[in-house]
């Protein structure tokens, strides 16, 4: 007979805090209980675990963890851009999403049951058993095996399984891969002694069919790797790539989607490095985005995946080259995208950005930003503003935080003197969602004028 699993009475309460309050309450308490004393660590785990405990991950990737987990790394980060108590806006906004998941009849109510770590044998066998199960669909036993792994093999080795998965899978929905680096992301943080319960359900979604089943054949990408001779391992880094950089970006911009894969395997084996390679294609990604005339701010996985891919790049290289190869495949890379020309500013100000961004005006928000970053605007006060429109927002389910997060890694891991193009893309989306979902932003300030 199954047991729910249960926690240490050390965290326990605020667990069941974030599982049995009322949502008409959530945010309220919330605030309440970090103005008392609670810790926003001992709040991001409550809230992770209470989302893993009683949700249900869903397939179509909305509802249940995914969001709530996923989301912590950037919230973490942007909490500490923010001033004051307006650093507890975005913890609060993702209590209220998790909490609103347990009480959704979509996911919730659900209980985690405590399992057993099964093996085959040996590491090797209980690897290829893991692995395997991807083929047959089967979360439940993939669980078991990847509990036996962290507990019996090198976490390296449990993590780079998980990591496989979740690249191959990257053709499908890019957030099997998200979900996965972020939940490593998270266990830097918080502690990897919770490994076996944060993990448990990105690994159950990674075996879960996919919501997008028809994607495109791995077959191909395979068949370039060995062709240009990537399984042998691309370098890490390189030195004086500046040039090679800016060709790839003008390369991909200038072919066909189909033709991207190859584009990347080939200046791959040319000598370009990972890091090289990826600085490429997520300024690609983000340049795509504010060009396109998209209306839809969750529309931002090709850049939050190839952020994603970045970190595989360097904790695990020798699935990098596969993963970059298998951007060019996700269904954001893939989809059509009907560009414009961009628009070019002289030097503007803090406030006109944040003026387009008000008016719900993506074009002159991007614009806008491209020539603040252009005419050596403060980028300090402008990650200060991004975040706080990120942390006002409870219409996307967090994608507005984890973008708001991705874009400025890659600003300040972008050599080119083109690394505005992610914040231009950052002030983009924002304008898109600003206005449209604020009713936990005004119930926290409420909140925190009775702290």
């Amino acid at each position: 007979m199954f047991r729910a699993i249960r926690f240490a009475e050390d965290i326990e309460p605020l667990v069941r805090f974030v599982e049995e309050t009322l949502p008409a309450r959530i945010v309220e308490e919330t605030v309440a209980k970090l103005g008392a004393g609670t810790s926003a660590k001992q709040m991001m785990l409550a809230l992770a675990l209470a989302a893993i405990r009683s949700t249900e991950m869903p397939f179509v990737h909305h509802g249940g963890a995914l969001h709530p987990v996923a989301a912590l790394p950037a919230i973490e980060q942007t909490m500490g851009r923010l001033q004051g108590r307006m650093s507890w806006v975005p913890l609060a906004q993702d209590v209220a999403l998790s909490n609103a998941h347990i009480h959704d009849v979509s996911s919730g109510p659900y209980v985690m049951p405590e399992i057993e770590p099964v093996g085959e044998g040996s590491v090797e066998a209980t690897r290829e058993a893991f692995e395997g199960c991807l083929r047959r669909n089967y979360p439940g036993a993939a669980e078991h095996y990847f509990l036996w792994l962290l507990k019996n093999a090198s976490r390296k080795v449990a993590l780079e399984s998980l990591v496989r998965v979740a690249v191959a899978n990257y053709r499908f929905d890019e957030h099997k891969l998200i979900a996965v680096v972020n939940s490593i992301r998270l266990l830097d943080s918080i502690g990897w002694e919770w490994a076996p319960v944060i993990l448990r359900p990105v690994v159950r979604y990674n075996f879960m069919p996919s919501v997008w089943a028809n994607a495109p054949p791995a077959d191909q990408i395979e068949t370039w790797i060995e062709q240009y001779g990537l399984e042998a391992g691309v370098a890490v880094d390189g030195e004086d790539e500046g040039e090679k950089v800016a060709m790839l970006r003008q390369d991909l911009l200038s072919c066909s989607r189909e033709e991207q894969a190859e584009v990347i395997a080939r200046t791959l084996a040319g000598g370009l490095s990972l890091a090289g390679a990826g600085e490429a294609i997520s300024l690609v990604a983000s340049e795509v985005f504010i060009k396109s005339k998209t209306s839809n701010p969750m529309g931002i996985h090709a850049m939050t995946g190839m952020n994603a891919l970045r970190f595989v790049c360097k904790a695990f290289p020798g699935l990098g080259a596969r993963g970059l190869l298998f951007w060019a495949m996700g269904p954001e890379t893939q989809a059509g995208q009907d560009l414009s020309p961009f628009e070019e500013l002289g030097p503007t100000s803090l406030g006109a950005i944040r003026e387009a961004i008000e008016h719900n005006d993506p074009v002159r928000a991007a614009a806008c930003t491209q020539a603040y970053c252009q005419h050596k605007g403060d980028p300090t006060v402008l990650l200060q503003e991004l975040g706080l429109w990120a942390a006002r927002d409870d219409a996307t389910e967090m994608h507005g935080m984890k973008h708001h997060q991705a874009m400025v890694e890659e600003f300040f891991t972008t050599r080119s003197d083109a690394a505005w193009v992610h914040l231009a893309a950052q002030a983009k989306e924002a304008a898109l969602h600003a206005g449209k979902g604020t009713a936990v932003y005004e119930r926290v300030l409420e909140g925190l004028e009775n702290v």
